[in-house]
């Protein structure tokens, strides 16, 4: 009788869990922009776009602007969704990074791990710094003419100045684009670690535009 009992809870416990899981579609979301008031993202679900702003907290690993989110959609309230894990930023296989150079200034700090990271004039934190960034790349730039976005390995020091280091593409005509891109941006809040100013590595999604004719 017991066996039989066990065997009627299993099967219960498995149509649950199937119905529950039949109840949520797993989808991929964009991040539009990141400040202190949260993260606004939007996916795809029945052809139709939707949009939401997340608290900070909801987002348990580290992440920024280029990544996305994997996240738990209700089928029958889409504006319900659930944070399952941050999908990090992969480049097109065909754009070969250019390896980073060899240095002779010491350690280089990951930009998350340094206790305060440096950010631009106007952003008061981490997340407001990538999307102000974001915007000012943008400025002057319409995009229905952006072509791609391309990853630029950045260098920030204890002045907080900023320097290309290299860049997710092949092309020496994007390469030198890229180049007075980073050259053209504003100075930095010193990064620092243990009290002391440190060099940290930042990456920086810069969009390309094609020329118009």
């Amino acid at each position: 009788m017991k066996r039989y009992v066990k065997q009627i809870c299993a099967a219960l416990f498995m149509i649950m869990a199937a119905s529950c899981r039949d109840s949520y579609e797993i989808k991929d979301a964009d991040i539009n922009k990141i400040d202190t008031s949260g993260v606004y993202i939007s996916f795809e679900y029945l052809e139709e776009t939707y949009f939401k702003k997340i608290p900070l907290d909801s987002v348990t690993e580290d992440f920024n602007s280029s990544d996305r989110l994997r996240i738990k959609v209700k089928k029958d309230n889409p504006e319900k969704v659930e944070i399952l894990s941050v999908i990090k930023a992969k480049w097109d296989r065909e754009m070969s990074s250019i390896p980073l150079k060899q240095r002779k200034r010491g350690k280089v700090y990951d930009y998350y791990s340094v206790d305060k990271k440096p950010v631009i004039l106007g952003a008061s934190d981490e997340y407001e710094n990538d999307s102000l960034i974001e915007k000012l790349l943008r400025e002057g730039g319409h995009s229905q003419n952006e072509v791609k976005l391309v990853g630029v390995n950045t260098l920030i020091n204890g002045k907080g100045d900023i320097q290309f280091e290299s860049a997710y593409t092949d092309e020496e005509v994007e390469i030198e684009y890229l180049k007075s891109v980073i050259n053209g941006l504003p100075k930095f809040t010193p990064p620092l670690k243990n009290g002391d100013t440190v060099t940290v590595g930042y990456l920086i999604e810069v969009p390309i535009y094609s020329v118009k004719k």
